[in-house]
Protein backbone atom coordinates (compact mmCIF):
# COMPACT_ATOMS: atom_id res chain seq x y z
CA UNK A 1 0.00 0.00 0.00
CA UNK A 2 1.24 3.52 -0.80
CA UNK A 3 2.39 5.32 2.35
CA UNK A 4 4.04 8.56 1.21
CA UNK A 5 2.94 11.83 2.82
CA UNK A 6 0.31 13.67 0.85
CA UNK A 7 -0.17 16.94 2.69
CA UNK A 8 1.75 19.11 0.22
CA UNK A 9 -0.17 17.91 -2.81
CA UNK A 10 -3.57 19.35 -1.94
CA UNK A 11 -3.46 22.35 -4.28
CA UNK A 12 -1.17 21.83 -7.24
CA UNK A 13 -0.14 19.02 -9.55
CA UNK A 14 2.51 18.67 -12.22
CA UNK A 15 1.27 19.47 -15.72
CA UNK A 16 3.25 18.30 -18.74
CA UNK A 17 4.04 20.65 -21.66
CA UNK A 18 1.56 18.78 -23.87
CA UNK A 19 -1.14 19.19 -21.24
CA UNK A 20 -0.36 22.90 -20.89
CA UNK A 21 -0.76 23.27 -24.65
CA UNK A 22 -4.06 21.41 -24.52
CA UNK A 23 -5.41 23.48 -21.64
CA UNK A 24 -4.59 26.71 -23.45
CA UNK A 25 -6.62 25.54 -26.43
CA UNK A 26 -9.54 24.76 -24.12
CA UNK A 27 -9.35 28.18 -22.49
CA UNK A 28 -9.16 29.89 -25.90
CA UNK A 29 -12.55 28.41 -26.76
CA UNK A 30 -14.23 30.51 -24.06
CA UNK A 31 -11.94 33.54 -24.00
CA UNK A 32 -14.99 35.83 -24.38
CA UNK A 33 -16.99 34.05 -21.65
CA UNK A 34 -16.06 35.17 -18.14
CA UNK A 35 -18.88 33.06 -16.70
CA UNK A 36 -17.47 29.71 -17.92
CA UNK A 37 -15.17 27.61 -15.74
CA UNK A 38 -13.43 24.58 -17.22
CA UNK A 39 -12.70 21.77 -14.76
CA UNK A 40 -11.14 18.38 -15.39
CA UNK A 41 -12.94 15.71 -13.42
CA UNK A 42 -12.48 12.23 -12.06
CA UNK A 43 -9.87 9.75 -13.20
CA UNK A 44 -7.38 12.17 -14.73
CA UNK A 45 -7.12 14.12 -11.46
CA UNK A 46 -7.00 10.99 -9.32
CA UNK A 47 -4.27 9.39 -11.40
CA UNK A 48 -2.16 12.56 -11.41
CA UNK A 49 -2.28 12.71 -7.63
CA UNK A 50 -1.62 8.99 -7.25
CA UNK A 51 1.44 9.24 -9.47
CA UNK A 52 2.83 12.12 -7.39
CA UNK A 53 1.97 10.43 -4.12
CA UNK A 54 3.63 7.14 -4.98
CA UNK A 55 6.60 8.84 -6.67
CA UNK A 56 6.44 6.15 -9.35
CA UNK A 57 8.00 7.82 -12.37
CA UNK A 58 7.37 4.70 -14.42
CA UNK A 59 3.67 4.51 -13.54
CA UNK A 60 1.56 4.04 -16.66
CA UNK A 61 -0.11 7.41 -16.24
CA UNK A 62 0.43 8.75 -19.75
CA UNK A 63 -1.65 6.06 -21.39
CA UNK A 64 -4.48 6.32 -18.86
CA UNK A 65 -4.52 10.11 -18.88
CA UNK A 66 -5.12 10.38 -22.60
CA UNK A 67 -8.81 10.17 -21.65
CA UNK A 68 -10.04 13.38 -20.07
CA UNK A 69 -13.50 14.24 -18.71
CA UNK A 70 -14.40 17.93 -18.59
CA UNK A 71 -17.10 19.45 -16.39
CA UNK A 72 -18.40 22.87 -17.46
CA UNK A 73 -20.62 25.48 -15.89
CA UNK A 74 -22.85 27.87 -17.85
CA UNK A 75 -22.25 26.06 -21.16
CA UNK A 76 -23.17 22.60 -22.43
CA UNK A 77 -20.74 20.12 -23.94
CA UNK A 78 -21.89 20.50 -27.55
CA UNK A 79 -21.57 24.30 -27.56
CA UNK A 80 -18.13 24.05 -25.96
CA UNK A 81 -16.87 21.57 -28.57
CA UNK A 82 -18.23 23.77 -31.37
CA UNK A 83 -16.36 26.74 -29.90
CA UNK A 84 -13.12 24.75 -29.98
CA UNK A 85 -13.68 23.76 -33.60
CA UNK A 86 -14.40 27.35 -34.62
CA UNK A 87 -11.11 28.72 -33.27
CA UNK A 88 -8.79 25.87 -34.24
CA UNK A 89 -7.18 26.12 -37.66
CA UNK A 90 -6.51 22.40 -37.97
CA UNK A 91 -9.46 20.05 -38.55
CA UNK A 92 -10.48 18.16 -35.42
CA UNK A 93 -12.45 14.97 -35.03
CA UNK A 94 -15.53 15.47 -32.89
CA UNK A 95 -18.71 13.52 -32.27
CA UNK A 96 -21.66 13.34 -29.94
CA UNK A 97 -22.47 10.28 -27.84
CA UNK A 98 -26.26 10.25 -27.82
CA UNK A 99 -28.42 9.42 -24.84
CA UNK A 100 -28.45 5.60 -24.53
CA UNK A 101 -29.54 4.32 -21.10
CA UNK A 102 -29.08 0.66 -22.09
CA UNK A 103 -25.36 1.33 -22.45
CA UNK A 104 -25.23 3.51 -19.34
CA UNK A 105 -25.21 6.73 -21.39
CA UNK A 106 -27.61 8.84 -19.35
CA UNK A 107 -26.46 12.17 -20.75
CA UNK A 108 -25.67 13.33 -24.25
CA UNK A 109 -21.90 13.79 -24.26
CA UNK A 110 -19.93 15.89 -26.73
CA UNK A 111 -16.49 14.47 -27.48
CA UNK A 112 -13.48 15.73 -29.37
CA UNK A 113 -9.93 14.54 -30.06
CA UNK A 114 -7.21 17.16 -29.65
CA UNK A 115 -3.50 16.30 -29.99
CA UNK A 116 -4.20 12.66 -29.18
CA UNK A 117 -6.33 13.40 -26.11
CA UNK A 118 -9.85 11.95 -26.06
CA UNK A 119 -11.99 14.59 -24.36
CA UNK A 120 -15.58 14.14 -23.15
CA UNK A 121 -17.43 17.36 -22.32
CA UNK A 122 -20.49 17.77 -20.09
CA UNK A 123 -22.07 20.53 -18.06
CA UNK A 124 -22.05 20.26 -14.27
CA UNK A 125 -25.09 18.24 -13.27
CA UNK A 126 -27.15 16.73 -10.52
CA UNK A 127 -28.59 13.20 -10.83
CA UNK A 128 -31.86 12.06 -9.26
CA UNK A 129 -32.60 8.31 -9.36
CA UNK A 130 -35.92 6.50 -9.02
CA UNK A 131 -36.26 3.40 -6.85
CA UNK A 132 -36.56 0.91 -9.70
CA UNK A 133 -34.11 2.29 -12.27
CA UNK A 134 -30.42 3.13 -12.58
CA UNK A 135 -31.28 5.80 -15.19
CA UNK A 136 -31.24 9.24 -13.50
CA UNK A 137 -33.22 12.39 -14.02
CA UNK A 138 -30.52 14.93 -14.90
CA UNK A 139 -30.66 18.59 -13.93
CA UNK A 140 -28.20 21.47 -14.08
CA UNK A 141 -25.83 21.28 -11.13
CA UNK A 142 -23.03 22.88 -9.16
CA UNK A 143 -19.47 21.63 -8.56
CA UNK A 144 -20.64 20.13 -5.26
CA UNK A 145 -23.71 18.39 -6.66
CA UNK A 146 -21.63 17.05 -9.55
CA UNK A 147 -19.05 15.69 -7.11
CA UNK A 148 -21.65 14.11 -4.81
CA UNK A 149 -23.27 12.19 -7.67
CA UNK A 150 -20.02 10.27 -8.35
CA UNK A 151 -19.23 6.74 -7.20
CA UNK A 152 -16.34 7.15 -4.73
CA UNK A 153 -14.65 10.12 -3.09
CA UNK A 154 -11.30 9.74 -4.84
CA UNK A 155 -13.18 10.29 -8.11
CA UNK A 156 -14.89 13.51 -6.92
CA UNK A 157 -11.84 15.77 -7.32
CA UNK A 158 -11.66 18.53 -9.95
CA UNK A 159 -8.71 20.34 -11.49
CA UNK A 160 -9.54 23.95 -12.34
CA UNK A 161 -7.46 24.83 -15.41
CA UNK A 162 -7.92 28.57 -14.75
CA UNK A 163 -6.66 28.64 -11.14
CA UNK A 164 -4.45 25.57 -11.72
CA UNK A 165 -5.63 24.10 -8.41
CA UNK A 166 -7.28 20.94 -7.17
CA UNK A 167 -10.85 21.43 -5.93
CA UNK A 168 -12.16 19.02 -3.29
CA UNK A 169 -15.79 20.09 -2.88
CA UNK A 170 -16.76 17.07 -0.75
CA UNK A 171 -13.83 17.68 1.64
CA UNK A 172 -13.23 13.91 1.52
CA UNK A 173 -11.42 13.13 -1.73
CA UNK A 174 -7.91 14.24 -0.83
CA UNK A 175 -8.17 12.78 2.67
CA UNK A 176 -9.28 9.36 1.40
CA UNK A 177 -6.64 9.40 -1.32
CA UNK A 178 -4.05 10.12 1.36
CA UNK A 179 -5.36 7.35 3.62
CA UNK A 180 -5.76 4.83 0.76
CA UNK A 181 -9.46 4.39 1.44
CA UNK A 182 -12.42 3.65 -0.82
CA UNK A 183 -15.63 5.28 0.40
CA UNK A 184 -18.72 6.86 -1.16
CA UNK A 185 -19.37 10.64 -1.14
CA UNK A 186 -22.89 10.10 0.23
CA UNK A 187 -24.03 7.24 2.48
CA UNK A 188 -23.06 3.87 0.95
CA UNK A 189 -26.67 2.77 0.67
CA UNK A 190 -27.70 5.97 -1.13
CA UNK A 191 -24.78 5.99 -3.57
CA UNK A 192 -25.03 2.27 -4.41
CA UNK A 193 -28.81 2.29 -4.65
CA UNK A 194 -28.60 5.08 -7.24
CA UNK A 195 -26.45 2.85 -9.44
CA UNK A 196 -25.77 -0.69 -8.09
CA UNK A 197 -23.07 -1.29 -10.71
CA UNK A 198 -20.92 0.98 -8.57
CA UNK A 199 -20.34 -1.96 -6.21
CA UNK A 200 -18.25 -3.64 -8.91
CA UNK A 201 -16.37 -0.39 -9.49
CA UNK A 202 -15.63 -0.17 -5.77
CA UNK A 203 -14.04 -3.62 -5.88
CA UNK A 204 -12.14 -2.73 -9.05
CA UNK A 205 -10.61 0.44 -7.65
CA UNK A 206 -9.80 -1.22 -4.32
CA UNK A 207 -8.02 -3.99 -6.20
CA UNK A 208 -6.19 -1.79 -8.67
CA UNK A 209 -4.90 0.76 -6.15
CA UNK A 210 -4.54 -1.63 -3.17
CA UNK A 211 -6.90 0.57 -1.15
CA UNK A 212 -9.03 -0.55 1.79
CA UNK A 213 -12.82 -0.49 1.51
CA UNK A 214 -14.66 1.47 4.19
CA UNK A 215 -16.42 -1.11 6.47
CA UNK A 216 -19.93 0.36 6.17
CA UNK A 217 -19.61 0.36 2.38
CA UNK A 218 -18.43 -3.27 2.40
CA UNK A 219 -21.38 -4.19 4.61
CA UNK A 220 -23.90 -2.78 2.12
CA UNK A 221 -22.23 -4.59 -0.79
CA UNK A 222 -22.36 -7.91 1.10
CA UNK A 223 -26.07 -7.68 1.92
CA UNK A 224 -28.47 -10.07 0.24
CA UNK A 225 -30.98 -7.29 -0.38
CA UNK A 226 -28.36 -5.31 -2.29
CA UNK A 227 -27.58 -8.29 -4.55
CA UNK A 228 -31.30 -8.46 -5.37
CA UNK A 229 -31.15 -4.78 -6.30
CA UNK A 230 -28.20 -5.41 -8.64
CA UNK A 231 -30.12 -8.14 -10.45
CA UNK A 232 -33.17 -5.90 -10.73
CA UNK A 233 -31.51 -2.69 -11.96
CA UNK A 234 -28.29 -3.62 -13.79
CA UNK A 235 -28.10 -5.32 -17.19
CA UNK A 236 -25.98 -8.44 -17.67
CA UNK A 237 -24.02 -6.69 -20.42
CA UNK A 238 -22.86 -3.93 -18.04
CA UNK A 239 -21.81 -6.45 -15.38
CA UNK A 240 -19.92 -8.43 -18.03
CA UNK A 241 -18.06 -5.31 -19.16
CA UNK A 242 -17.10 -4.36 -15.60
CA UNK A 243 -16.03 -7.91 -14.72
CA UNK A 244 -13.81 -8.17 -17.77
CA UNK A 245 -11.77 -5.04 -16.98
CA UNK A 246 -9.59 -6.77 -14.38
CA UNK A 247 -10.07 -10.49 -14.92
CA UNK A 248 -7.71 -10.57 -17.90
CA UNK A 249 -4.94 -8.84 -15.93
CA UNK A 250 -2.85 -11.28 -13.85
CA UNK A 251 -1.78 -8.57 -11.40
CA UNK A 252 -5.40 -7.99 -10.40
CA UNK A 253 -7.51 -11.04 -11.29
CA UNK A 254 -6.93 -13.03 -8.09
CA UNK A 255 -7.65 -10.21 -5.63
CA UNK A 256 -10.63 -8.99 -7.65
CA UNK A 257 -12.16 -12.47 -7.67
CA UNK A 258 -11.48 -12.79 -3.92
CA UNK A 259 -13.54 -9.65 -3.42
CA UNK A 260 -16.32 -11.05 -5.62
CA UNK A 261 -16.40 -14.25 -3.54
CA UNK A 262 -16.18 -12.39 -0.21
CA UNK A 263 -19.03 -10.03 -1.07
CA UNK A 264 -21.20 -12.63 -2.77
CA UNK A 265 -21.21 -10.65 -6.02
CA UNK A 266 -19.78 -13.71 -7.76
CA UNK A 267 -23.32 -15.08 -7.54
CA UNK A 268 -24.40 -12.09 -9.64
CA UNK A 269 -21.64 -12.63 -12.19
CA UNK A 270 -22.35 -16.35 -12.57
CA UNK A 271 -26.05 -16.13 -11.85
CA UNK A 272 -27.60 -18.87 -13.96
CA UNK A 273 -26.29 -21.84 -11.96
CA UNK A 274 -27.96 -25.13 -11.00
CA UNK A 275 -26.82 -24.57 -7.40
CA UNK A 276 -26.98 -21.05 -5.88
CA UNK A 277 -24.26 -21.94 -3.35
CA UNK A 278 -21.45 -23.17 -5.56
CA UNK A 279 -18.06 -23.24 -3.74
CA UNK A 280 -16.35 -20.52 -5.77
CA UNK A 281 -13.75 -20.20 -3.02
CA UNK A 282 -12.31 -23.49 -4.33
CA UNK A 283 -11.37 -21.63 -7.52
CA UNK A 284 -9.02 -19.22 -5.77
CA UNK A 285 -5.97 -21.56 -5.68
CA UNK A 286 -6.42 -22.20 -9.41
CA UNK A 287 -6.50 -18.47 -10.16
CA UNK A 288 -3.43 -17.95 -7.97
CA UNK A 289 -1.40 -20.59 -9.81
CA UNK A 290 -2.89 -19.54 -13.14
CA UNK A 291 -0.43 -16.68 -13.37
CA UNK A 292 2.47 -19.10 -13.80
CA UNK A 293 4.83 -18.25 -16.63
CA UNK A 294 5.06 -21.79 -18.00
CA UNK A 295 2.74 -20.80 -20.85
CA UNK A 296 2.87 -17.61 -22.93
CA UNK A 297 1.29 -14.97 -20.70
CA UNK A 298 -0.66 -13.45 -23.61
CA UNK A 299 -2.40 -16.80 -23.98
CA UNK A 300 -3.05 -17.04 -20.25
CA UNK A 301 -4.46 -13.53 -19.93
CA UNK A 302 -7.74 -14.36 -21.62
CA UNK A 303 -11.25 -14.55 -20.25
CA UNK A 304 -11.71 -18.10 -21.50
CA UNK A 305 -8.72 -19.29 -19.47
CA UNK A 306 -9.92 -17.36 -16.39
CA UNK A 307 -13.37 -18.95 -16.75
CA UNK A 308 -11.69 -22.37 -17.06
CA UNK A 309 -9.67 -21.83 -13.88
CA UNK A 310 -12.83 -20.84 -12.03
CA UNK A 311 -15.06 -23.67 -13.26
CA UNK A 312 -12.60 -26.60 -13.44
CA UNK A 313 -12.66 -27.65 -9.75
CA UNK A 314 -16.46 -27.68 -9.84
CA UNK A 315 -16.46 -29.72 -13.06
CA UNK A 316 -14.17 -32.30 -11.45
CA UNK A 317 -16.43 -32.45 -8.39
CA UNK A 318 -19.46 -32.99 -10.65
CA UNK A 319 -21.08 -29.79 -9.42
CA UNK A 320 -21.20 -28.34 -12.93
CA UNK A 321 -21.51 -29.92 -16.35
CA UNK A 322 -20.31 -28.36 -19.58
CA UNK A 323 -23.97 -27.78 -20.42
CA UNK A 324 -24.38 -25.87 -17.16
CA UNK A 325 -21.34 -23.72 -17.98
CA UNK A 326 -22.71 -22.97 -21.43
CA UNK A 327 -25.94 -21.69 -19.87
CA UNK A 328 -24.04 -19.65 -17.27
CA UNK A 329 -21.83 -17.91 -19.83
CA UNK A 330 -24.69 -17.30 -22.24
CA UNK A 331 -26.69 -15.70 -19.44
CA UNK A 332 -23.59 -13.60 -18.65
CA UNK A 333 -23.63 -12.38 -22.28
CA UNK A 334 -20.21 -13.82 -23.06
CA UNK A 335 -19.41 -13.92 -26.80
CA UNK A 336 -19.91 -17.27 -28.54
CA UNK A 337 -16.21 -17.60 -29.30
CA UNK A 338 -15.31 -17.06 -25.65
CA UNK A 339 -17.84 -19.71 -24.61
CA UNK A 340 -16.61 -22.18 -27.22
CA UNK A 341 -12.97 -21.79 -26.24
CA UNK A 342 -13.75 -22.10 -22.53
CA UNK A 343 -15.63 -25.34 -23.16
CA UNK A 344 -12.79 -26.62 -25.33
CA UNK A 345 -10.22 -26.01 -22.59
CA UNK A 346 -12.41 -27.77 -20.02
CA UNK A 347 -13.30 -30.68 -22.28
CA UNK A 348 -9.70 -31.33 -23.27
CA UNK A 349 -8.64 -31.06 -19.63
CA UNK A 350 -11.12 -33.81 -18.82
CA UNK A 351 -9.55 -35.95 -21.54
CA UNK A 352 -6.09 -35.36 -20.13
CA UNK A 353 -7.33 -36.15 -16.65
CA UNK A 354 -8.69 -39.47 -17.94
CA UNK A 355 -5.35 -40.31 -19.54
CA UNK A 356 -3.46 -39.51 -16.34
CA UNK A 357 -5.88 -41.59 -14.27
CA UNK A 358 -5.39 -44.64 -16.53
CA UNK A 359 -1.65 -44.12 -16.69
CA UNK A 360 -1.26 -43.75 -12.91
CA UNK A 361 -3.36 -46.81 -12.19
CA UNK A 362 -1.71 -49.06 -14.77
CA UNK A 363 1.93 -48.04 -14.18
CA UNK A 364 2.08 -47.42 -10.43
CA UNK A 365 4.69 -50.17 -9.90
CA UNK A 366 6.69 -49.56 -13.08
CA UNK A 367 8.79 -46.87 -14.69
CA UNK A 368 6.87 -46.92 -17.95
CA UNK A 369 6.93 -43.64 -19.85
CA UNK A 370 3.70 -42.10 -21.09
CA UNK A 371 4.93 -42.66 -24.67
CA UNK A 372 5.52 -46.37 -24.10
CA UNK A 373 2.26 -46.67 -22.24
CA UNK A 374 0.26 -45.22 -25.09
CA UNK A 375 1.99 -47.38 -27.67
CA UNK A 376 1.57 -50.58 -25.65
CA UNK A 377 -1.82 -49.88 -24.15
CA UNK A 378 -4.67 -52.37 -24.76
CA UNK A 379 -6.34 -52.05 -28.15
CA UNK A 380 -9.78 -51.25 -26.72
CA UNK A 381 -8.38 -48.34 -24.70
CA UNK A 382 -6.15 -47.20 -27.55
CA UNK A 383 -9.04 -47.16 -30.00
CA UNK A 384 -10.91 -44.86 -27.66
CA UNK A 385 -7.83 -42.82 -26.83
CA UNK A 386 -6.51 -42.09 -30.32
CA UNK A 387 -9.31 -39.77 -31.49
CA UNK A 388 -9.09 -37.91 -28.18
CA UNK A 389 -5.37 -37.33 -28.58
CA UNK A 390 -5.93 -36.31 -32.16
CA UNK A 391 -8.51 -33.79 -31.02
CA UNK A 392 -6.04 -32.47 -28.43
CA UNK A 393 -3.34 -32.13 -31.07
CA UNK A 394 -5.59 -30.25 -33.47
CA UNK A 395 -6.94 -27.86 -30.87
CA UNK A 396 -5.35 -24.48 -30.19
CA UNK A 397 -6.36 -24.93 -26.55
CA UNK A 398 -4.37 -28.07 -25.75
CA UNK A 399 -1.48 -26.18 -24.14
CA UNK A 400 -3.93 -24.29 -21.93
CA UNK A 401 -5.61 -27.58 -21.03
CA UNK A 402 -2.26 -29.09 -20.07
CA UNK A 403 -1.48 -26.01 -18.01
CA UNK A 404 -4.85 -26.27 -16.27
CA UNK A 405 -4.13 -29.92 -15.44
CA UNK A 406 -0.69 -28.95 -14.14
CA UNK A 407 -2.33 -26.47 -11.81
CA UNK A 408 -4.78 -29.10 -10.60
CA UNK A 409 -1.90 -31.50 -9.90
CA UNK A 410 0.02 -28.84 -7.97
CA UNK A 411 -3.01 -28.25 -5.77
CA UNK A 412 -4.01 -31.87 -5.21
CA UNK A 413 -0.97 -34.14 -5.71
CA UNK A 414 0.76 -33.13 -2.50
CA UNK A 415 3.22 -36.02 -2.40
CA UNK A 416 3.90 -36.45 -6.10
CA UNK A 417 4.32 -32.94 -7.50
CA UNK A 418 7.62 -33.77 -9.20
CA UNK A 419 6.18 -36.88 -10.84
CA UNK A 420 3.08 -35.00 -11.96
CA UNK A 421 5.12 -32.16 -13.42
CA UNK A 422 7.25 -34.65 -15.37
CA UNK A 423 4.12 -36.40 -16.58
CA UNK A 424 2.64 -33.18 -17.97
CA UNK A 425 5.95 -32.23 -19.55
CA UNK A 426 6.02 -35.60 -21.30
CA UNK A 427 2.40 -35.28 -22.42
CA UNK A 428 3.06 -31.81 -23.81
CA UNK A 429 6.08 -33.12 -25.73
CA UNK A 430 4.08 -36.09 -26.95
CA UNK A 431 1.20 -34.05 -28.28
CA UNK A 432 3.25 -31.19 -29.68
CA UNK A 433 3.53 -31.51 -33.46
CA UNK A 434 7.22 -30.59 -33.37
CA UNK A 435 8.16 -33.26 -30.85
CA UNK A 436 6.32 -36.48 -31.65
CA UNK A 437 4.37 -37.97 -34.58
CA UNK A 438 1.01 -38.70 -33.00
CA UNK A 439 0.09 -41.57 -35.30
CA UNK A 440 3.12 -43.51 -34.12
CA UNK A 441 1.12 -44.67 -31.11
CA UNK A 442 -1.44 -46.43 -33.32
CA UNK A 443 -0.47 -49.60 -35.20
CA UNK A 444 -3.85 -51.34 -35.46
CA UNK A 445 -5.88 -48.85 -37.45
CA UNK A 446 -8.97 -49.95 -39.32
CA UNK A 447 -10.92 -48.15 -42.01
CA UNK A 448 -13.60 -47.40 -39.43
CA UNK A 449 -11.01 -45.72 -37.18
CA UNK A 450 -9.84 -43.50 -40.02
CA UNK A 451 -13.32 -42.52 -41.15
CA UNK A 452 -14.31 -41.76 -37.54
CA UNK A 453 -11.38 -39.37 -37.22
CA UNK A 454 -12.13 -37.78 -40.57
CA UNK A 455 -15.63 -37.08 -39.29
CA UNK A 456 -14.11 -35.36 -36.24
CA UNK A 457 -12.37 -32.92 -38.56
CA UNK A 458 -15.40 -32.44 -40.80
CA UNK A 459 -17.73 -31.83 -37.85
CA UNK A 460 -15.51 -29.07 -36.59
CA UNK A 461 -14.88 -30.76 -33.24
CA UNK A 462 -11.17 -30.44 -33.82
CA UNK A 463 -9.45 -27.70 -35.76
CA UNK A 464 -6.55 -28.26 -38.11
CA UNK A 465 -5.60 -28.12 -41.72
CA UNK A 466 -8.29 -30.52 -42.82
CA UNK A 467 -8.47 -33.94 -44.46
CA UNK A 468 -4.99 -34.04 -45.99
CA UNK A 469 -3.32 -33.09 -42.72
CA UNK A 470 -5.26 -35.81 -40.93
CA UNK A 471 -4.32 -38.40 -43.49
CA UNK A 472 -0.67 -37.39 -43.23
CA UNK A 473 -0.90 -38.07 -39.52
CA UNK A 474 -2.59 -41.43 -39.97
CA UNK A 475 -0.19 -42.86 -42.54
CA UNK A 476 2.96 -41.88 -40.66
CA UNK A 477 3.23 -45.33 -39.09
CA UNK A 478 3.27 -46.85 -42.60
CA UNK A 479 6.35 -44.81 -43.47
CA UNK A 480 7.97 -45.68 -40.13
CA UNK A 481 7.87 -49.37 -41.06
CA UNK A 482 10.27 -48.49 -43.85
CA UNK A 483 12.70 -46.68 -41.52
CA UNK A 484 11.37 -43.26 -42.47
CA UNK A 485 12.85 -41.32 -39.53
CA UNK A 486 11.97 -37.70 -40.29
CA UNK A 487 9.67 -35.92 -37.82
CA UNK A 488 8.29 -33.88 -40.72
CA UNK A 489 5.39 -35.73 -42.31
CA UNK A 490 5.52 -35.59 -46.09
CA UNK A 491 2.50 -34.44 -48.10
CA UNK A 492 0.44 -37.08 -49.85
CA UNK A 493 -2.02 -36.93 -52.68
CA UNK A 494 -5.69 -37.85 -52.47
CA UNK A 495 -4.98 -40.99 -54.51
CA UNK A 496 -2.28 -42.07 -52.05
CA UNK A 497 -4.68 -41.44 -49.18
CA UNK A 498 -7.35 -43.63 -50.82
CA UNK A 499 -4.80 -46.38 -51.44
CA UNK A 500 -3.83 -46.24 -47.79
CA UNK A 501 -7.47 -46.47 -46.70
CA UNK A 502 -8.00 -49.49 -48.92
CA UNK A 503 -4.96 -51.20 -47.41
CA UNK A 504 -6.41 -51.11 -43.90
CA UNK A 505 -8.38 -54.11 -42.64
CA UNK A 506 -12.07 -53.92 -41.85
CA UNK A 507 -13.16 -54.45 -38.25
Amino acid sequence: MIKHSFKLLCKHIIITPNEQKLFQKLKNATVDRDDVTIRIAGGWVRNKLLAMKSEQKEWSIDEENKDIDIALDNINGSDFVNSIINIEKEPLRSYTVKLNPEKSKHLETASIVIDGYNIDCNGLRSDIYSQDSRIPLITKGTPLSDALRRDITINTLFYNIHTQEIEDHTQQGLKDLSECLIRTPLSPFETLLEDPLRAFRVLRFATKFHFAIEPQLMGVIKSVDFRKTVLKKVSRERINTEFNKLMTKPAYALQYFKYLVETGLVEIVYHHTPNPSLPFQNSLPYLELGNSQSVNTKVLDTLEFRHSLIFYPMVLDNLLSLTDITKILRDFKSPNKEISQTLSILRLSQVLSTIKSHYTQDTQHTNTSIESYLIDSPTNFKTHLFPLLLELRKSHQFLLSIHLCRIHSQINDNNNNNNSEQFWNDVEALISIKCYPLSKIKYSLTQEDVFENVEIVKSGKCSGTGFTSLMNELIYHQFSKHNFKSNHIQPISKQEAIQFLNSLPNK
